[in-house]
C-alpha cells in the first residue's frame, strides 16, 4: 500500500480518522479468507490484495499504511515484521492459517495506528521549535529528530529512506509547507545520501541533514516558474498503459465512496458547493447507465450544475492554478483535441481504469473550464467507471493529492492508485 498511503496528506492521517471496530475487522477479514487455505501462491497474492481494498473501505485511506513493512520488498516501512513481515511470509500461513492471518493482520493495524500516534507526538513537540527560526534551520532540525525515529522503526532495512522522506514530507506539511514543493526536494537529497539495508554515518547524516535544510528553503523561497502544464501533459500521455480490458476479479464496493466525499470534504467548503456536485454527480451517472457517450456538451450539462451557471463556460487563454506555479496554455487547436480526448475515453476496447485515469487528468490539464476543473474531472472518472460497472471504494488517495507533470510518474502512480481502489459498482 506504499503507492496509496505516500499519496496521502497529513490531514486523511489525522487522529479523528484513525477508529477501528477490531471485531468488525476480524469478522471483514475472517469472511473474506473462508475457502482461501488451498490456493497457490499467486491466488493467495491476490486474496491480499482483495483484503487491502476491504480495509480501506471499512476504515477510511488511513489504514493504507497497515502492511507498508520494513520486510516487504521495495518497501522499507515502519510497521515491524512481528507484526506483518511480508504476504509470502505472513498470509494464510501456519496449523491455523485463517485465524492467524487475522491476527497478523490486527496487529498490523495496531502497529500502524501506534506509528501514526508516536508521530503526532513527535510533530506536536517539533513545530514550536521549527517554526521559530529560519526554514533552512527548522528542516535540519526536524530531519536530526525524525530520522533516529525512523531508523528504530524500520531498523535499517530494505528501501527505509523512503519512510524518511515521506515523514518529513509530512511533517512540514503539517506545519504549513506545500508536500508537492518539498517532497521533491527532500527526496533528491535522501536518495543522494542514504542506502537501503545500511545504518547512515554520522558524517553522512550531518551532510545530508545540512543540505536537506538548504534544498528545501531554497524551494520555499524561490518564486515558482510557471511551466506549460498542458504541453507537459501531451508528452507524458501516451506514457499510460494502453492495455486491452482485462476480466479481473474485484469486491463489490460497499459505500458509495465520491458521494461520501463530497458529504464530508466538499460540504466543508459550503454546503452550495456540495449541492452542486452532488446534482452533478447524480446527471453524470445517469447519462452512464443510459449509455451515453462522453463529450464536450456532456462535460459542460455537468460542470453547469456544478457552478451553477447554465452550460459551463470554456476559457479563452491561458490559466493557472497553484497560487500561479502551473500555467495551463491555450491555442486555436486545444479545444478539438480536448475534445478527441473526451471521445477516447468511450473506447471499450481499452481497460476501463486506463480510461478513468487518463481522461481525469485530461480534464485536469487541459483546464477547459473557467473553474472548478477539478471537480470536473473527477465526474468524467467517474462516469467511465460507472459506464463499466464499476466503482471506487476510497476517494481520497486520488482527489486530495495535486497532480503533476514534471515527469511521468505521477501519471503511471495514479493510474495504479485508481486500479486498487476499483470494484463492482453495488451502489446507486
Amino acid at each position: 500500500m506504499l503507492i496509496l498511503t505516500g499519496q496521502l496528506t497529513w490531514d486523511d492521517l489525522g487522529p479523528a480518522r484513525r477508529a477501528v471496530d477490531e471485531a468488525r475487522v476480524r469478522a471483514l477479514v475472517a469472511d473474506l479468507l473462508e475457502g482461501g487455505t488451498r490456493l497457490d501462491a499467486a491466488r493467495r497474492r491476490a486474496l491480499a490484495d482483495q483484503v487491502d481494498v476491504a480495509l480501506l473501505a471499512e476504515l477510511g485511506p488511513w489504514v493504507a499504511g497497515w502492511n507498508w513493512s520494513a520486510s516487504e520488498p521495495g518497501q522499507g516501512g515502519p510497521v515491524r515484521p512481528d507484526a506483518w513481515c511480508c504476504a509470502d511470509d505472513s498470509f494464510l500461513k501456519g496449523k491455523d492459517p485463517i485465524g492467524a492471518t487475522v491476527d497478523r493482520i490486527v496487529e498490523a493495524i495496531r502497529d500502524w495506528q501506534a506509528f501514526l500516534e508516536e508521530l503526532d507526538r513527535a510533530f506536536a513537540e517539533l513545530a514550536p521549535e521549527v517554526e521559530s527560526g529560519s526554514v533552512e534551520v527548522g528542516v535540519e532540525l526536524a530531519a536530526r529528530r525524525l530520522l533516529p525515529l525512523v531508523l528504530d522503526r524500520t531498523q535499517a532495512e530494505d528501501a527505509w529512506y523512503a519512510t524518511f522522506v515521506i515523514v518529513l514530507t509530512w511533517f512540514l506539511e503539517s506545519i504549513g509547507h506545500e508536500a508537492g514543493e518539498v517532497g521533491p526536494a527532500i527526496e533528491g537529497v535522501v536518495k543522494g545520501h542514504f542506502r537501503s539495508w545500511s545504518v547512515p554515518a554520522p558524517t553522512t547524516v550531518e551532510v545530508a541533514v545540512e543540505e536537506l535544510g538548504r534544498e528545501v528553503a531554497r524551494t520555499a523561497s524561490t518564486p515558482p516558474s510557471a511551466p506549460d502544464a498542458l504541453a507537459r501533459w501531451l508528452e507524458h500521455r501516451p506514457e499510460l498503459p494502453r492495455a486491452e480490458r482485462q476480466v479481473v476479479a474485484r469486491r463489490p464496493v460497499s459505500r458509495d465512496a465520491h458521494r461520501h466525499f463530497i458529504r464530508t470534504i466538499d460540504a466543508g467548503r459550503g454546503e452550495a458547493r456540495a449541492s452542486g456536485l452532488i446534482e452533478a454527480l447524480a446527471a453524470c451517472r445517469g447519462a452512464a447507465r443510459d449509455g451515453a457517450r462522453l463529450g464536450l456538451e456532456v462535460v459542460r450539462e455537468w460542470q453547469g450544475l456544478v457552478l451553477g451557471v447554465g452550460q459551463a463556460p470554456i476559457r479563452s487563454g491561458p490559466a493557472f492554478a497553484k497560487g500561479g506555479r502551473e500555467r495551463y496554455g491555450w491555442d486555436a487547436g486545444a479545444l478539438a483535441r480536448f475534445e478527441a480526448c473526451l471521445d477516447e475515453a468511450n473506447d471499450e476496447k481499452l481497460d476501463p481504469t486506463v480510461r478513468a485515469a487518463r481522461v481525469y487528468l485530461d480534464v485536469c490539464f487541459f483546464h477547459p473550464f473557467e473553474d472548478g476543473n477539478a471537480r470536473a474531472a473527477r465526474l468524467v472518472l467517474d462516469f467511465v467507471l460507472s459506464r463499466a460497472g464499476l466503482a471506487l471504494h476510497a476517494c481520497e488517495p486520488l482527489f486530495v493529492m495535486s497532480r503533476s507533470v514534471v515527469d511521468g510518474r505521477d501519471v503511471f502512480l495514479l493510474w495504479l492508485a485508481l486500479d486498487r481502489l476499483t470494484g463492482l459498482a453495488e451502489v446507486g
